[in-house]
């Protein structure tokens, strides 16, 4: 796994950030992380989805608008959704977790990775 420079090893748990940006840096902290965001509502939240059990994939973000609830939050494309307002999104279909979205009518809450 690699960001333009930045040089991340699983197995040996080493990295070597001699040619990473600030910002770069901070993306692959973040992947290593995980975090929670809480978006102020009403929708729009300002992201989509994509995948799902349904798929055989991990539910992500695959897009966000520009200064939308989302990217204001730093949730960046990419991140795996880990769970929606408390509630594990390991086993949502896609649409499931579409639904459990669309339900929050204060604010939403994700845990993402």
């Amino acid at each position: 796994f690699g960001c333009l420079g930045c040089v991340f090893s699983i197995q040996n748990l080493q990295m070597s950030l001699t040619d990473c940006s600030p910002e770069n840096y901070n993306q692959l902290q973040k992947t290593m992380n995980n975090y929670s965001v809480s978006l102020v509502g009403p929708a729009p939240w300002g992201f989509r989805l994509q995948g799902g059990k349904d798929f055989n994939m991990p539910l992500t973000i695959s897009r966000l608008s520009d200064g939308g609830k989302a990217a204001n939050a730093n949730v960046g494309i990419g991140d795996v959704v880990l769970s929606i307002d408390g509630i594990s999104a390991e086993s949502m279909t896609h649409l499931e977790a579409q639904n459990k979205i669309k339900t929050c009518s204060g604010n939403l809450v994700m845990n993402l990775q």
